[in-house]
């Protein structure tokens, strides 16, 4: 058919002439429409004829081929509508192209105008004169306005860049000066940080559709650095006013001015899940390399980019503590504190020998009642007396548990319950509340070149660790505590170096809170300190099968000597994993950095073993001699078995303590498996090196880890340092 307008005329319809003009169509096409509308309504066909020609065309080497398509049908009244309205459509097309030609005319018309006017403007020019004079305006004008896009993006790129960097050294500047206490300089530096960040918003809505038109990676790094800017921002703008909260609540201790304790923990709460929120969006970004590499290099080799992933877990813990600290300041009634300081030179499952226990009455911030006692003291208000643990009576030679040593359970929510009841019947007041702290934490005041004046003492951090190692350092332990409790009560501290100090001691606490609900709350957290076989990790649960392992090594100094600052301890623990069990050995080693002053002693040891259910212990040896496994006791806890024991060794000399057990399994191992364990710290105990070694099976391969490791053949090595859990994959080779 050819490309004009044509007359398609139709007969044979019981003598009636049908007309239809509009836009090019093929008879072949509008006979097979007739077709699908009669076949729609009379559920019969019309017999359709196509008859072709080929005809020759002026244009060289170009045929046309001509069709006409005859119809038999005889045609129903109602199926006249149905073929006005396809001769309708046709029309309303017809007549839209006719209104664009009309536009186009209108548009020529005034393009001649000008033409004619450029023509008698330049009267006499020759054609192709005109035409140069045409391009090259046209050219000119272009090039200005490409040369002004240009120009206006390289300058919102630069001021782009420029107030990204900006605002990350503002806020830089403003943590550091949050961390002095500087509030006035960490507000400066905060509304500079607010200030280049509207310049970066501002900007990024110039360049990001350029960069996205030239190069989608670019495009997508641009608005991974404003949304990283704004999470920065987000975050420590959530900080501040936490801050500043938390100032409030410290101020108003031993305050008369009461505060709504609970309204404004719970502002501090949402804040820190807002900090909390924004941080994992910053993790993800570093994490999947989404920032220009300059970028992500300078934030890498930032100091606070270190402590990211140790602040989320902070945040974590911090926000389930929240709940505990309006009912610890006695917001709705009066609550009983008890404080255990335990002096971990000389070592127990909890962190050390309890020397003293102070007593606090807190009501609404108030305290109204403070008093500290040593433990004879207490034992001798009333004639109740407890029978001690039978390894407890074995190394002391006592009849009676004494308060000094009730920390023996190495959890603390046990220990604490044990302690309570024994303070309620001697001291008539039910705990609400029992903390443990080490004398660690006064070491760390007597360094701290900030706090340390705020405890009006010449004493010296080497004089104090002297006098422990010796034993004579009770009363000034009594004088360092009761300082710094004025201090933290008075809120003589800064809040912020009170903050610092706080958070490098975390190891040195115990936490444990009489009311169910509220342990509950805590019961993970590590400064509960409880002892409970732990699930598998995230990252690797997985898998089809995760077998989680957790242990739990514990040592008691009972020789009534402060021996830990002497010894310098290493501990390995190795895994196999077998087809039925999970073998395990740990190796610890000691041996004295300088000879103690006392001589013809031993030094006597209670190692508790903590292990998942299910396991069975295969042997022990101390110094290459084995220890019969009939003197250990056993016994089920909560879902883990706990093993415990006698060790003695010459003082001064160092020893090594080889300890074997299998864990055993409901069923066979089949790969691909999942290894998950966790590592119990003991408050007190620090090791030189703590390593973990896992023997691969020589048929299988990790294919996914949680930690950085050392890879060696048939093995990985794992540095427990900082660190208390890890997990991998085994798939088969």
């Amino acid at each position: 058919m050819p490309s004009y307008e044509k007359l398609l005329f139709l007969n044979s319809t019981q003598s009636k002439n049908y007309y239809l003009s509009g836009q090019p169509t093929k008879d072949s096409d509008f006979a097979y429409f007739l077709n699908k509308t009669y076949q729609e309504k009379t559920r019969s066909e019309i017999d359709i004829n196509i008859v072709s020609d080929v005809s020759e065309t002026t244009i060289p080497y170009q045929k046309v081929i001509e069709t006409q398509a005859e119809l038999n049908i005889k045609v129903e009244d109602y199926f006249f509508e149905d073929l006005k309205s396809f001769i309708n459509n046709q029309k309303q097309d017809t007549f839209t192209e006719n209104t664009n030609q009309v536009k186009v005319i209108f548009f020529k018309k005034i393009f001649l105008k000008v033409k004619k006017k450029v023509h008698k403007n330049i009267e006499g020019e020759p054609k192709e004169k005109l035409q140069l004079w045409a391009l090259k305006k046209i050219e000119h004008f272009a090039f200005k306005i490409i040369f002004a896009a240009i120009f206006v993006f390289f300058i919102s790129s630069f001021l782009f860049v420029g107030s990204a960097y900006y605002t990350l050294k503002s806020l830089e500047s403003a943590v550091f000066n949050l961390k002095k206490g500087d509030l006035i300089k960490t507000s400066q530096n905060h509304q500079k940080a607010k200030i280049s960040m509207s310049v970066v918003n501002a900007n990024f809505q110039i360049t990001h559709p350029i960069l996205n038109l030239f190069s989608k990676n670019l495009g997508n790094k641009s608005h991974n650095i404003a949304n990283f800017l704004d999470f920065t921002l987000t975050t420590f703008d959530g900080i501040v006013q936490s801050f500043v909260l938390s100032e409030k609540i410290y101020n108003s201790l031993n305050s008369p001015h009461s505060l709504d304790y609970n309204s404004t923990l719970l502002a501090i709460k949402s804040n820190l899940q807002q900090v909390y929120e924004s941080l994992n969006q910053m993790e993800i970004l570093l994490d999947g390399l989404d920032l220009p590499k300059p970028i992500y290099e300078a934030i890498k080799q930032n100091t606070e980019y270190e402590h990211l992933k140790k602040t989320k877990e902070n945040l974590w813990g911090t926000n389930k503590l929240i709940d505990v600290v309006a009912p610890l300041l006695g917001s709705d009634k009066n609550t009983n504190v008890y404080i255990l300081v335990q002096n971990q030179n000389e070592l127990r499952p909890t962190g050390g020998v309890i020397e003293l226990i102070y007593h606090l009455s807190i009501d609404k911030g108030r305290i109204v009642f403070l008093k500290s006692f040593i433990p004879q003291e207490i034992e001798r208000l009333s004639d109740l007396s407890i029978d001690p643990p039978p390894l407890v009576g074995k190394l002391t030679g006592e009849n009676v548990w004494k308060l000094k040593d009730m920390n023996y359970n190495p959890d603390f929510s046990q220990t604490a319950t044990n302690i309570s009841w024994f303070l309620e019947n001697k001291l008539k007041t039910k705990a609400d509340f029992v903390i443990g702290l080490n004398i660690k934490v006064l070491d760390s005041l007597l360094v701290n070149k900030k706090l340390k004046p705020f405890l009006e003492t010449d004493l010296t951090y080497e004089q104090f660790v002297a006098d422990n190692q010796s034993g004579n350092s009770s009363a000034q332990i009594k004088i360092l505590m009761d300082k710094l409790l004025d201090n933290v009560l008075n809120h003589k501290f800064p809040l912020t170096d009170l903050f610092e100090m706080v958070a490098k001691n975390k190891e040195n606490y115990n936490f444990w809170v009489s009311d169910p609900v509220l342990q509950s709350q805590i019961f993970n957290l590590p400064v509960a300190k409880n002892i409970n076989q732990k699930d598998c990790l995230p990252a690797i649960s997985t898998s089809r099968k995760c077998i989680p392992q957790t242990i739990h090594l514990n040592l008691s100094n009972f020789s009534s000597i402060p021996l830990n600052g002497y010894l310098e301890r290493e501990l390995k623990i190795v895994s196999t994993p077998q087809v039925l069990t999970v073998d395990h050995e740990i190796v610890l080693n000691s041996k004295y950095l300088k000879p103690t002053p006392l001589i013809n002693r031993n030094l006597t040891e209670i190692v508790q073993l903590y292990v998942s259910k299910n396991s069975t212990l295969n042997s022990i040896e101390l110094n290459g001699e084995k220890i019969e496994i009939s003197q250990v006791l056993s016994q089920v806890e909560k879902d883990m078995i706990r093993f415990q024991f006698i060790i003695s060794t010459p003082l001064n000399k160092e020893y090594s303590l080889s300890i074997k057990y299998s864990n055993q399994l409901s069923e066979r191992t089949i790969l691909p498996i999942a290894y998950s364990y966790n590592i119990i710290p003991q408050n007190g105990l620090e090791y030189k090196k703590q390593t973990i070694e896992f023997n691969l099976p020589e048929s299988s391969r990790v294919s996914a880890i949680t930690r950085k490791i050392e890879s060696l053949p048939n093995k990985i090595v794992v540095d427990l340092k900082d660190i208390d859990s890890f997990g991998y994959n085994l798939v088969g080779k």
